[in-house]
């Protein structure tokens, strides 16, 4: 996978974003709040609004996930990242597909599908 980019999955303790226990991601707040929240996990240091191209939601089962493109330039990750998020239990999860502008350019199709196929 080295060469085509990188996939991590995080999972991080509900208290981080809410003290709501056993809540949904959309009780956590818009996708751009949660992303504003979760950003150094995908990026590897800081995010910057500007670097959100396109959010959207998607219902998988009985759970919401929240899905993020990135141009992030200046991230340790790569400057593509591909991010999906949703909360269970007391644990928000969050998948990100990472890559170089030479590692996307030949593996976009794989890490979209990679992306894709993530569920909890």
């Amino acid at each position: 996978m080295k060469k085509q980019g990188k996939v991590q999955v995080v999972a991080s303790p509900l208290i981080r974003l809410t003290n709501k226990p056993n809540t949904t991601i959309e009780d956590i707040g818009t996708p751009e709040k949660v992303v504003a929240s979760l950003g150094p996990f995908v990026t590897g240091n800081t995010l910057d609004p500007d670097e959100l191209l396109e959010t959207s939601i998607e219902k998988r089962s009985d759970l919401t996930y929240y899905k993020y493109v990135l141009e992030t330039p200046y991230a340790l990750t790569g400057s593509h990242n591909l991010a999906k998020a949703t909360a269970k239990g007391n644990t928000v999860v969050l998948c990100v597909v990472s890559a170089s502008d030479k590692q996307w350019a030949s593996s976009k199709k794989t890490l979209e599908a990679i992306l894709d196929s993530f569920e909890v």
